[in-house]
């Protein structure tokens, strides 16, 4: 059973890990578009990993052949850098920017949650609400 398409995550423009593999572009690109349209709703990503400044791009990346085009992808500053595969197997397909949600330890509970289940938990409902930062903490 060979895969001729892969969806993967990298972090820094290294790749991190292959999220999904599949034999058929259109399932591919549609597990591609669903894993894009959940970037898009997160509010707070993670911009920081241990310290170190960290970015994030899903790419759907298919098995060579010679019709493949040149793909090139802006960064921050808009200037346009042509996109290259170490991997002599595959090539990318598209490549975009992808947001995780950063996580943040709940206090009460002692465990992690994301930016939606802070949102439903303590802000969600009636009533006027504060939300302050102290350093690097969130405040309630």
């Amino acid at each position: 059973m060979e895969h001729h398409y892969l969806i993967v995550l990298f972090k820094n423009k290294v790749k991190k890990k292959i999220i999904n593999k599949f034999k058929t572009l259109k399932n591919a690109d549609e597990y591609y578009k669903k894993l894009v349209a959940v970037s898009d709703e997160v509010i707070f990503d993670k911009k920081y990993e241990n310290g170190f400044k960290s970015s994030y791009e899903i790419a759907l990346l298919g098995k060579k052949s010679r019709s493949n085009e040149v793909i090139y992808i802006k960064d921050e500053f808009g200037r346009q850098s042509k996109v290259d595969l170490q991997d002599d197997e595959f090539s990318i397909i598209k490549v975009l920017p992808y947001k995780i949600d950063e996580q943040f330890l709940d206090y009460t509970t002692k465990k992690k949650i994301n930016t939606k289940e802070l949102v439903k938990k303590y802000l969600s409902g009636t009533g006027l609400k504060m939300v302050s930062k102290l350093n690097n903490k969130i405040i309630v």
